[in-house]
């Protein structure tokens, strides 16, 4: 297995823990809103928040997508033509490959990652407003959708395949 295949298995599998105590809570939150007699109200939550910097976490996400990106459309190998082959600097070869990774990192914690965390929160936002919208429509099958949800994640969580 890959360095950065174990890496991003171990940051989910750390994480995995949180994400479910939170769609747990956010069930039971909304039954407690549900019974406590509050009329129904759009809600913007932030679940997930920004990953703090962890080195290898990002060398890992930058390599398995931007990195694979470029290494796909053979840009190192045109930087290798250019500086190794036509200048014979290897050693300038390898300081450009480091100012680009390094700039990768940085565009990947600044910009792209910032980017996908707030469409994840505004799909989990979606989710818990649309669940919310039916328990206060039809309570039966809102709250059997907030079990059933809860139990399936139990469940899965005991007896992972």
């Amino acid at each position: 297995m890959s360095w950065q295949r174990v890496t991003l298995l171990a940051f989910f599998k750390e994480n995995l823990s949180k994400a479910l105590f939170v769609l747990l809570f956010s069930g039971i939150s909304l039954l407690w809103y549900f019974f406590s007699g509050e009329p129904f109200e759009w809600k913007e939550i932030e679940v997930v928040d920004a990953l703090e910097w962890q080195r290898l976490l990002y060398s890992a996400l930058t390599f398995v997508s931007l990195g694979a990106f470029l290494y796909w459309i053979k840009f190192y190998k045109l930087l290798h033509f250019l500086f190794v082959e036509i200048l014979g600097d290897f050693r300038a070869y390898k300081e450009i490959k480091g100012i680009i990774w390094g700039g990768l990192l940085l565009l990947m914690y600044f910009k792209i990652v910032p980017w996908c965390v707030g469409i994840i929160n505004e799909g989990i936002s979606f989710l818990y407003n649309i669940t919310a919208f039916v328990l206060y429509l039809f309570p039966p099958l809102g709250i059997s959708l907030i079990l059933f949800g809860g139990f399936f994640l139990i469940r899965k969580r005991k007896n992972p395949k």
